[in-house]
């Protein structure tokens, strides 16, 4: 059995376990509890006395992604699988490597990569964790933030713009970055909303550009740690005004972020909205 597989069959995780899981050697006694598998990892820091608690989200297949692991490699997994704090999950949960898993009904999610995975909805309590069965591993996010706009319809005309403007090749690098992505009909309305017509705005790409660039702020933000009731610095010179009531200023708008939000990209986040962000004066 590999050393790594041996934290995580030693009790009472091995109950959580597959029962082929704990095959091999008997488990190295006293390792009980999620805190010894982190310090072995060598990331005891993240549950060191002041911090947030920990979530495990322990996949019936954890032996098998495990064997042979090196060091780096549990760490990246582990990462993958822990949730700071200790609420059951609802909605939206997002893993300490950045990526965002999203309830669809009852224990049905779908993680970073859109795969779908059940997530035992009742925790069980081990050594002070929290720990959720899952049916597999968790799966990160393969496609950048650039081809996951390519991908969708509804994003053409912002595809564009990015790529007249050359702000699409930046969205295929590593980032982090957080895009608040507006709708192909919002892009249509936006020029009127400045005053100007669409070939004035499209042929001035120094204009078009800082309006591309309010919509892409640095940083890797889910919507529950945007900092809402305060600003969010983007690309632009103006920084983003976000209401303590979960909405985002566009010119005399207060827009919520769009329901298909939260989509975890390998280089950051993408957000969906109904309007152009605009400044205040607009």
């Amino acid at each position: 059995m590999h050393p790594w597989l041996r934290l995580l069959t030693s009790p009472p995780l091995m109950s959580l376990l597959p029962t082929d899981a704990g095959a091999g050697p008997a488990p190295r006694p006293a390792l009980d509890h999620p805190d010894v598998l982190l310090k072995a990892a060598g990331l005891a820091h993240l549950t060191a006395p002041g911090r947030s608690p920990m979530s495990l989200l322990l996949p019936v297949s954890a032996g098998e992604a495990l064997a042979g692991a090196s060091l780096t490699e549990l760490q990246v997994w582990l990462l993958r699988h822990l949730v700071a704090g200790d609420a059951e999950p609802a909605g939206v949960l997002e893993t300490l490597d950045g990526g965002l898993l999203h309830q669809q009904s009852g224990a049905a999610w779908r993680d970073a990569s859109g795969q779908a995975v059940q997530i035992q909805l009742q925790a069980q309590w081990v050594g002070g964790w929290r720990v959720h069965r899952l049916d597999r591993a968790l799966v990160p996010a393969r496609d950048s933030l650039a081809a996951q706009l390519q991908a969708d319809p509804d994003t053409g005309l912002f595809v564009q713009a990015l790529r007249r403007t050359g702000l699409l090749a930046l969205l295929d690098a590593c980032g982090p970055f957080t895009v608040f992505a507006p709708s192909d009909a919002a892009l249509e309305r936006a020029p009127a909303r400045l005053g100007r017509s669409r070939s004035a705005l499209w042929s001035d790409t120094q204009a078009l550009t800082e309006l591309l660039a309010a919509h892409v702020a640095p940083g890797r933000w889910p919507s529950a740690r945007l900092p809402w009731g305060s600003g969010l610095r983007t690309w632009a010179a103006q920084a983003l005004s976000l209401s303590p009531l979960g909405q985002i200023a566009s010119g005399d708008l207060a827009l919520p972020l769009a329901a298909s939000s939260d989509r975890a990209a390998c280089n950051g986040v993408l957000h969906r909205v109904s309007e152009v962000l605009l400044p205040p004066a607009c």
